[in-house]
C-alpha cells in the first residue's frame, strides 16, 4: 500500500510538465522557454536532473498573456 506522502508526491508529478514538453504544448522553441524560466516568468522544480514545470505554474503565466511568447 502506497504511504499518503509518497502517493502525494506521485501525484504532483504527474501534473508537472519538463521545458521541452511545455514547448510542444505551447508550439514554441526550446530555447524561448528556458528564456522564460531565466527571466523568472516560470517557475520550475528540481526533478533529479531536470526540470519539472507545474500545472499551476503554467496556468498564471498564461493567465497574464504573456507576450514573451510571442
Amino acid at each position: 500500500m502506497m504511504t499518503s506522502k509518497k502517493h502525494e508526491k506521485l501525484t504532483k508529478l504527474q501534473e508537472t510538465w519538463s521545458p521541452e514538453q511545455l514547448a510542444v504544448m505551447l508550439h514554441v522553441s526550446v530555447k524561448k522557454i528556458y528564456e522564460v524560466i531565466s527571466s523568472g516568468q516560470l517557475i520550475t522544480q528540481k526533478v533529479g536532473n531536470s526540470y519539472a514545470i507545474s500545472q499551476e505554474t503554467i496556468s498564471e503565466f498564461l493567465k497574464k498573456g504573456n507576450p514573451f511568447l510571442k
